[in-house]
């Protein structure tokens, strides 16, 4: 696939490409080291994006689901929705193997758990099954509603 059709299909495949090019690149006037990192860094930086908001996704989802409160609840599941578009967005294809889901659903765990500490609310068991899989959570037919009834006790 060339440079340029990548770049528009899977700007994370084209950085990491891209930088393996300049690292061979042995132009002396060309800082081509520090520039293979900075361009590595460009599509590392997108990948923590989409792993950030994914994990936004799953603690509004069991605050929502796992927390007796109900007035942010609807709060809870308008930032899951959100934070689900914005990953689908940033999303690209290369990036599916480098995304690990059950360290981002223990991480969300531990967040959630932190959350519902603090308003004296029960803690869910750190050992809960992820229900959803990333092709579920990249979804454009991502179903906040429908979510939650996955995750409800």
């Amino acid at each position: 696939m060339s440079s340029e059709r990548l770049y528009d299909t899977d700007f994370y495949a084209w950085t990491q490409q891209q930088a393996e090019r300049l690292r061979e690149v042995r132009d002396n006037r060309l800082d081509a080291e520090n520039l293979a990192e900075e361009v590595a860094d460009l599509g590392k930086s997108e990948l923590r994006a989409v792993n950030s908001h994914l994990e936004s996704v799953l603690v509004h989802l069991m605050k929502a689901g796992y927390s007796p409160a109900d007035q942010p609840r609807s709060g809870w599941l308008n930032e899951a929705d959100s934070h689900q578009d914005l990953a689908r967005q940033a999303f690209w294809p290369s990036m599916r193997d480098k995304i690990d889901l059950g360290r981002l659903w223990r991480r969300a765990i531990r967040q959630t758990n932190r959350e519902l500490t603090a308003y004296d609310e029960a803690q869910l068991a750190a050992d809960t099954p992820c229900p959803f899989t990333l092709d579920e959570l990249l979804s454009e037919e991502f179903d906040v509603d429908a979510a939650l009834k996955r995750l409800t006790p």
